[in-house]
């Protein structure tokens, strides 16, 4: 082998030895610098532990500079703004307490609002519902009405009176709002006297009424006492001459005269003068020749008295 070649391989053994010694120490660094990481990973996880000393002292003194900062507080505070915020205070504890209340009150009157709400609906339902009903009563109404300004405007006759010869008259009795014919009339060929001592139970109780004849002469001449005692619920009640005119025992009763034959004397308490207009409307209206007169009513017993006594029949 010749020298250069020699001197080639010595070179490249030279070579490998130092990359081996290379390698070596770099992978005894790698394997130092992981060591360190893991010691260092090791000591971040362990809990560190502090001198209870030092930490009582950390918290003493904390506790001074509070309480040094309280202090410096309550020097600062001025008793008498103190008082003035303590009295706002209680002023804005009353002002809570009148807001709660009010609070409280326009609640209730929220609830009643809405309580009387719902009872308006109600009511206007109810009110939707009676609808044709209140049609019908209005238009019987109107009806009425029209009635009561017939009744006002009828034309009467002269309020002057005046003897007739051959009429009887029929006493017609207007107390407490109700129209009492006294006597039964329904016999056309009774006389007069028998008439009159005749009594209409529908108006009168005849076991209690009274007729004294004290004569009676079949040629003309009388003189009756009468006392009748009415019946509460008797007659016929009187609103409007349409109304009376409707009532058929009113009917029942005004058929037995005969407007040829008798005069309706009207009888009048006084507290009925207002349904005598009705009343003397519907004798009117049947062609009756009527006379009007004041009349008493005793109270206690709801009687009526009277004096038949001869003479001229006397109408208005």
């Amino acid at each position: 082998m010749s020298r250069r070649c020699r001197r080639r391989e010595e070179t490249a053994e030279s070579l490998d030895l130092l990359l081996d010694t290379i390698c070596n120490m770099f992978g005894l660094f790698i394997f130092v610098a992981m060591l360190v990481a893991l010691i260092a990973s090791v000591r971040a996880q362990e809990p560190t532990v502090e001198d209870p000393r030092r930490i009582e002292d950390a918290r003493l003194a904390a506790a001074r500079r509070e309480r040094d900062e309280v202090a410096a507080r309550l020097a600062a505070l001025d008793p008498g703004a103190l008082d003035e915020e303590s009295r706002a205070a209680a002023r804005f504890g009353q002002a809570v307490e009148d807001a709660d209340l009010e609070l409280a009150a326009r609640r209730a009157r929220l609830a009643a609002l809405q309580a009387a709400l719902d009872e308006q609906d109600l009511l206007e339902r109810g009110a939707e519902s009676e609808r044709p009903l209140l049609e019908v009563e209005v238009s019987r109404l109107e009806d009425e009405l029209r009635s009561i300004r017939a009744t006002r405007e009828v034309s009467v006759r002269t309020p002057r009176r005046r003897e007739l010869a051959d009429r009887v008259p029929a006493q017609l009795v207007v107390a407490r709002g109700r129209a009492y014919l006294l006597n039964d009339w329904s016999d056309p060929a009774a006389h007069p006297c028998d008439s009159w001592s005749t009594w209409n139970p529908q108006a009168v109780d005849p076991d209690r009424s009274i007729s004294i004849i004290h004569y009676c002469w079949r040629a003309g001449g009388q003189h009756l006492e009468r006392t009748a005692y009415l019946l509460p619920e008797g007659g016929v009640p009187v609103t409007d001459a349409a109304r009376l005119e409707r009532d058929r025992e009113w009917r029942r009763a005004i058929a037995t005269l005969d407007p040829a034959r008798h005069v309706v004397s009207i009888k009048v308490s006084p507290d009925s003068f207002r349904e005598f207009a009705a009343v003397r409307a519907a004798v009117a209206a049947r062609g009756f020749l009527y006379d009007v007169a004041p009349t008493a009513i005793e109270p206690a017993s709801f009687s009526y008295r009277d004096e038949i006594l001869e003479g001229a029949t006397t109408a208005q």
